[in-house]
């Protein structure tokens, strides 16, 4: 090689590492930008806080069913002497006690164990809520990286559209100059090309803002995009049908789960507080204490059952008929989550049923126009066709490319709205690398390890 042709070699292979260095081209898939959500959004991190409290909540009422010891214990001097006439002054003495007690209640009128049940069912109910929060949380991170993928296939249609009208546009001026084309031909062109151009501005600021919406959204930032086809591919697919979905969504569903719990939850504390009016607080108290004084010292033992009765049983009858209100609040709670539910479902379905006809028929659409489009060139070749036709037929081909990407994001977006109804969306559906907030771990030490 030359030297001559070293130097500028050289620089050009070191600009090229440093652009593949500093805005390298990377891969974002879907469930690399949903794993980051689970880490970044501040609004699911307080839902993840509520739980972590539920958990806690739970914890300590449980702790209450059992005793409570307490330890007490004193130190001093004690100086002392007599009056009587007899000689002497005071004498300080080393005086120190030391106690241990124990109580357990027995019966506290079902308050202690109806707060047990109540904590422990508050807190399937948030774990129940909270999969209804990470199944939005999904919902919502398809939605949005469906909007910068969208956005993205839409604008390169309208940029591939507007390289075309430009070529015709050029072309239609040479053949205007040489007598070939007549000005409206060109004004056609020029119009087509402007609006084409309006186009690709009007989609280059809605990626602009997908693209930050991305960034607030998931915490990062939107590479490489998967593209609708491959989402279609490896997404979950709807293979039940109606009747199957129904019976999947009396298991599942988040709200009508969390409405049983709550109903099951008021009858159990119904039950555990009925005796309330006629039962009284009893509990079981020990001490064991020992102490010296003077010079000598001594220890105690002592137990007994300890019993009270709050006689107000005007107050005991409002309580339980406040906690049988309460029941048949439950219950009518349920009816309703089993309507709304229902109707999600069925909504949910007839979406999911019109986007993908919808979808199909923008797809035969394009397939079509494709087909007016080449023959619409084949008659400009030739001579027989107008350039209005052809210009026209290029932009209905731009549109039903554009109005097939919408209806293809649309379709799988329905889809997801459905396994949501359903109550089946999940991070383990997707198959994402997220930590399991029902495990045993964290039901047993709580969220400790989570910054």
């Amino acid at each position: 090689m030359p030297l001559r042709l070293v130097s500028p070699f050289f620089a050009f292979s070191c600009a090229l590492f440093l652009c593949l260095v500093i805005n390298p081209s990377f891969s974002q898939t879907l469930n690399v930008a949903l794993e980051s959500s689970w880490h970044n959004n501040i609004a699911f991190a307080l839902k993840r806080r509520e739980l972590q409290e539920s958990f806690e909540v739970s914890r300590r009422a449980a702790i209450d069913l059992g005793p409570t010891i307490s330890l007490s214990g004193s130190y001093g001097l004690q100086s002392q002497r007599e009056l009587d006439g007899a000689a002497g002054g005071f004498v300080a003495k080393e005086v120190w006690e030391a106690k241990v007690s124990l109580e357990q209640p027995l019966l506290r009128s079902g308050q202690v164990y109806s707060q047990y049940l109540s904590s422990s069912y508050d807190q399937r109910i948030a774990y129940s809520l909270f999969r209804k929060t990470e199944a939005q949380l999904i919902l919502d991170g398809l939605r949005t990286y469906l909007g910068v993928v969208a956005a993205s296939a839409a604008l390169r249609v309208s940029e591939k559209s507007l390289s075309q009208l430009t070529e015709r546009w050029e072309a239609t001026r040479r053949n205007a100059s040489l007598g070939g084309a007549s000005r409206r031909d060109v004004a056609l062109a020029a119009a087509s090309l402007a609006e084409a151009r309006a186009s690709v501005i009007d989609l280059r600021a809605q990626r602009t803002a997908t693209r930050r919406a991305f960034s607030d959204y998931f915490g990062i930032e939107p590479g490489e995009l998967e593209s609708p086809e491959t989402l279609a591919e490896i997404l979950p697919s709807i293979s039940t049908t109606l009747l199957e979905a129904r019976a999947s969504l009396h298991d599942n569903n988040f709200d009508l789960l969390a409405a049983r719990l709550e109903l099951q939850k008021q009858r159990k504390i119904f039950r555990a507080t009925r005796g309330s009016i006629f039962l009284p607080n009893v509990s079981l108290q020990a001490d064991y204490s020992i102490s010296k004084l003077s010079a000598s010292g001594r220890d105690s033992f002592s137990s007994k059952l300890v019993f009270s009765y709050p006689f107000r049983p005007i107050y005991f009858m409002s309580g339980y008929r406040s906690f049988l209100n309460g029941l048949r609040f439950a219950r009518d709670n349920v009816r309703l989550a089993e309507q709304i539910s229902e109707r999600e479902l069925l909504d949910a379905w007839e979406n999911l049923e019109a986007t993908q006809e919808s979808e199909k028929a923008h797809l035969e659409t394009v397939e079509a126009r494709g087909i007016v489009l080449d023959s619409a060139n084949s008659e400009t070749r030739l001579g027989t066709g107008s350039i209005d036709d052809l210009l026209e037929a290029e932009r209905d081909f731009a549109e039903a490319e554009r109005a097939a990407i919408v209806a293809r994001s649309d379709s799988l977006y329905a889809r997801f709205v459905l396994l949501k109804a359903i109550g089946t969306l999940s991070a383990s559906l997707l198959d994402l690398q997220v930590p399991d907030y029902n495990a045993r771990y964290f039901n047993r030490w709580g969220f400790g390890v989570e910054k």
